[in-house]
C-alpha cells in the first residue's frame, strides 16, 4: 500500500503544478501523513469545467466530466479517464452481488441521471458488468410519482438502485416488491430502512461513495442494516484521522487517497464523513477493512443567534417520541434581519407539540428560541423533507453569506 501511495504522489508532484507546490517525496508512513489535507475548495478553485485547471496532471481527452451536487456548497467538478470510470463500475457492480443480484435480475437504475451524482452513469456500466438486464428508469426532482410508479410496475423490475429519500417517495406511491434493493447516497435511519424492507419485500444494502471519491465502500449480507462498509483498497487508502492533527485516530475524519486517478490526483482528501475504524474484522471473511460511517462533518451544529444547535442532540431528543421517524431536517432562514430555525420531522399523526416538549426538555438553549417567536417545529408524512439534488442534509442553511 505505502508503495502505490508514493507512486501516486510522485506523479502527481510531477505532473500537477498544484501538486508540485504542496507534495513532498513520501518513503515512509510519516512522510505521508505530514501532507497537506485536500479540500473541498481546492478542488473548486484548481478544477474547471472546461479541463484548465493546475491540479489536472494533462489535457483531458478521453474522460468523463462529472459534477457534484450543491448539498455541501458550490459544485465542484471530477474528470475521470475512461479507465477510472470503470474501476468505479466494477466497484458498483461487486456491491451489486453483495446485495443479491444476479444476471437474471432486470435492474431499475432509478438514480437522477447526468452528472449530479454521476452515480446514474456509473450503475449503468456496473449493470452490464453484471450481465443483467438494465431498466435506465431514472428520477428527477420535482418527482413525477404517479407516472413513475406506473413505469416501474410496466417495466417490472427484479431489483432496484437509487437514492432512498426518493425510493422512499415512490414506495408511498405503490412502487410494487423487488427482490434485491441497493441504495446509496445517503444514510438510512433504522425507521425508514424498517418500513423500505416491509414495503419492498428486500434487504437493502449501501453502497459508500461520492463523485469527487468514486466507489469506497460495499456491504456484505454481514454488514447490512448497519453503517458499515468494506472498503475497496485496491483503488483507495482510506485513513480515518483527528482532524486538528491530521494523524491517525480511531474515530475522526475520513480522508482519502486514490491510488490510481492520474488525470485529477486526490491525495488525502476530506471527504466531508465521520468515521470509525472496526479492527474485529468481518464475519463474512473478505479480507477487507471496515469502517462504520458516522454521519457528515459539517452536519455537526448550526449557530442561530448565540444558541448552538447540534443535529446529533436533535435526533437524540426525537428517538423516543412515539411514532416519530428518525428523518428529520434543520433550516435556517434570514427574514425581516431575524434568523429562524425549522425543524421538521417524518413521522405519522399529531406529534408536534410533544416532538417539541421533547426538544426544549432535552435541549434547554432551544427555550430561548421558542420564546422569541425564532423556532418553528413540525412533522411531515414519511418522505416529504424536501431534498437537494436527490440528497437529504440534516442542516440546511439558507442565511446570505
Amino acid at each position: 500500500m505505502l508503495g502505490s501511495i508514493a507512486a501516486i504522489c510522485a506523479y502527481a508532484a510531477e505532473h500537477s503544478h498544484f501538486y508540485a507546490r504542496s507534495l513532498r517525496p513520501v518513503r515512509s508512513c510519516e512522510d505521508f501523513f505530514a501532507l497537506p489535507m485536500l479540500n473541498a475548495d481546492d478542488i473548486r478553485q484548481h478544477v474547471n469545467a472546461d479541463g484548465t485547471g493546475d491540479l489536472l496532471t494533462g489535457p483531458t481527452r478521453g474522460s468523463v466530466v462529472v459534477s457534484t451536487s450543491a448539498t455541501s456548497g458550490a459544485r465542484k467538478i471530477v474528470h475521470r479517464e475512461f479507465a477510472e470510470q470503470h474501476r468505479i463500475a466494477e466497484g458498483l457492480a461487486m456491491a451489486m452481488r453483495l446485495a443479491g443480484f444476479t444476471p437474471d435480475d432486470r435492474v431499475a437504475n432509478i438514480f437522477p441521471p447526468g452528472g449530479l451524482l454521476a452515480a446514474w452513469i456509473g450503475m449503468h456500466e456496473a449493470v452490464e458488468i453484471l450481465g443483467a438486464t438494465l431498466l435506465p428508469v431514472g428520477a428527477t426532482l420535482p418527482l413525477d410519482v404517479e407516472e413513475q410508479v406506473r413505469t416501474l410496475t410496466w417495466l417490472r423490475p427484479t431489483a432496484i438502485v437509487g437514492v432512498p429519500s426518493m425510493l422512499v417517495r415512490l414506495i408511498e406511491g405503490g412502487l410494487p416488491r423487488v427482490r434485491s434493493v441497493l441504495c446509496g447516497g445517503e444514510m438510512i435511519p433504522p425507521e425508514t430502512r424498517e418500513f423500505m424492507e416491509k414495503a419492498l419485500g428486500a434487504e437493502i444494502a449501501l453502497v459508500y461513495g461520492n463523485v469527487e471519491c468514486g466507489t469506497l465502500g460495499v456491504q456484505c449480507e454481514a454488514l447490512r442494516r448497519t453503517e458499515r462498509y468494506h472498503i475497496l483498497e485496491r483503488d483507495v487508502f482510506v485513513e480515518v484521522v483527528d482532524r486538528a492533527t491530521g494523524l491517525p485516530a480511531e474515530e475522526g475524519e475520513i480522508l482519502v487517497t486514490h491510488l490510481h486517478r492520474r488525470l485529477q490526483p486526490l491525495i488525502r482528501y476530506r471527504a466531508g464523513d465521520r468515521g470509525r475504524r472496526i479492527n474485529s474484522g468481518c464475519s463474512c471473511g473478505l479480507p477487507l477493512p471496515v469502517i462504520e460511517l458516522q454521519g457528515r462533518v459539517d452536519e455537526l451544529e448550526v449557530l442561530v443567534g448565540d444558541v448552538r444547535l447540534r443535529a446529533d442532540d436533535v435526533a437524540v431528543a426525537a428517538r423516543g417520541v412515539p411514532g416519530l421517524g428518525e428523518r428529520f431536517q434543520i433550516r435556517v432562514r434570514s427574514s425581516d434581519g431575524k434568523e429562524k430555525i425549522a425543524i421538521a420531522f417524518e413521522g405519522e399523526g399529531d406529534l408536534k407539540d410533544t416532538v417539541l416538549e421533547a426538544l426544549l426538555r432535552a435541549i434547554p438553549a432551544l427555550r430561548k428560541l421558542e420564546s422569541s417567536g425564532a423556532l418553528a417545529v413540525e412533522v411531515v408524512k414519511r418522505g416529504a423533507i424536501p431534498t437537494i439534488a436527490g440528497k437529504t442534509p440534516r442542516i440546511v442553511d439558507e442565511r446570505e453569506g
